[in-house]
């Protein structure tokens, strides 16, 4: 489904998954289509999640969807308050420039963890390492 289409929507709802019931990265686009987004209550996280709060989401499940949902379309300030932050989502957490930055500081980290660049950073070590490999099952 285009993004002009959930455009048209005044709430968007995030279930988890896929029709194959794997990982899906539908919300990540829903920040920008111009609508309430409301999000299942999902053990599911995103590495943005922890800047997610009240105002920027309705989150939901099966005992209080329609009852949230009902609040909410009664509720004009705060719709424009969720929209205004969804944006904001869109913009500062998922924008190009922020998943570079976020994928750039995950990759430092891991190196800087494990200490990769022991074996990155010294070309004699990275060669004899990957002497050693059997890549002809990959």
């Amino acid at each position: 489904v285009g993004k002009q289409l959930f455009s048209r929507d005044k709430y968007q709802l995030n279930l988890p998954g896929s029709v194959s019931g794997s990982y899906s990265r539908n919300l990540n686009h829903l920040w920008s289509v111009g609508s309430v987004v409301m999000m299942w209550d999902a053990p599911f996280v995103e590495f943005y999640y922890p800047a997610l709060s009240d105002e920027t989401h309705v989150t939901v499940d099966i005992q209080n969807a329609a009852e949230k949902f009902s609040a909410l379309r009664n509720d004009q300030q705060r719709q424009q308050k969720l929209l205004a932050n969804a944006e904001r989502v869109s913009q500062e957490l998922l924008c190009p420039s922020c998943l570079e930055s976020y994928w750039r500081k995950l990759i430092r980290r891991y190196r800087s963890y494990f200490r990769l660049d022991a074996v990155l950073d010294d070309r004699d070590t990275l060669r004899r390492l990957l002497a050693g490999l059997d890549v002809s099952q990959l």
